[in-house]
């Protein structure tokens, strides 16, 4: 989505996490506020980096025991990390020059 505010994107699209994982959808909120402030550019791609890694550890084998049987969780958790690396590669090269 191409907005004025890359953030509000960023905001919706960690909403989806809510329900399932929401220790992901927490650091997301914790990743929006630091992208909605005026903090330094090295402070936003620290917080980027950290939701980046926490998306990672839903590919852990830890995570398959929680999916379970749950082929549509797993998909879901699959195309979320990899829609949400696109949007941050993006972010990363259009607001954080």
């Amino acid at each position: 989505m191409k907005e004025e505010n890359p953030a509000i994107s960023f905001l919706m699209m960690i909403s989806l996490f809510k329900d399932d994982f929401p220790w992901i959808y927490e650091i997301g909120l914790e990743t929006y506020k630091v992208l909605k402030s005026s903090k330094s550019k090295s402070e936003k791609e620290k917080s980027l980096k950290t939701f980046e890694r926490s998306l990672e550890m839903l590919g852990h084998p830890m995570y398959r025991e929680i999916f379970g049987k749950s082929e549509e969780l797993y998909m879901f958790s699959k195309d979320m990390r990899h829609y949400t690396r696109r949007y941050l590669e993006r972010y990363y090269q259009e607001e954080l020059k």
